[in-house]
């Protein structure tokens, strides 16, 4: 759904929450017939297409605490630009942190995917410091990153309170 709103030329996420949560089910159907997701989506499918909005509400909060802005920023074009020697810090409030971790998380694999997708160089630096790392969903792929990130110059900082909060999220044998 992000990429077609992308593709149509709406970058507002207001408008994608929205539309995801409140269209009417032909609207919606319409709107992914050509996608990976049409056959979820089709009005005589109901509960699924109902299950999957559901998902989508409890998931999808994060979105809503975005503000607005006139500028796209992209977390791979981040991680490609080399000659950009900026931080970027995921954060958020005490108070926001429960609706955001669905989308720090997305954001933190979309930054070590990008890494993983350079040509190697081992004279690359690219810093992932990682605190509470327990706070964030499992990220599926912080295994390959930390046994391959460093051919592309990736370097990790990993802080978390206790050994049973990983446990709980990546198991006891990863």
């Amino acid at each position: 759904a992000l990429r077609k709103f992308a593709f149509q030329g709406n970058r507002n996420t207001e408008h994608l929450t929205h539309f995801l949560l409140s269209s009417s089910e032909k609207e919606f159907e319409d709107f992914f017939k050509g996608t990976e997701a049409a056959t979820f989506t089709l009005r005589n499918n109901e509960r699924t297409t109902s299950s999957i909005r559901a998902v989508l509400a409890s998931q999808i909060e994060g979105l809503r605490q975005l503000e607005p802005t006139a500028e796209s920023f992209s977390i791979r074009d981040w991680v490609e630009n080399e000659q950009d020697k900026g931080w970027l810090f995921v954060t958020a409030r005490a108070d926001q942190r429960k609706a955001l971790t669905p989308l720090m998380s997305t954001w933190v694999e979309l930054a070590i995917n990008g890494l993983m997708v350079l040509p190697e160089n081992y004279n690359r630096r690219l810093w992932f410091v990682l605190d509470e790392l327990a706070a964030l969903q499992k990220l599926p792929c912080l295994q390959g990153g930390l046994a391959e990130g460093r051919k592309y110059g990736g370097c990790f900082l990993v802080g978390f309170q206790s050994k049973p909060q990983l446990e709980d999220i990546y198991g006891k044998n990863q």
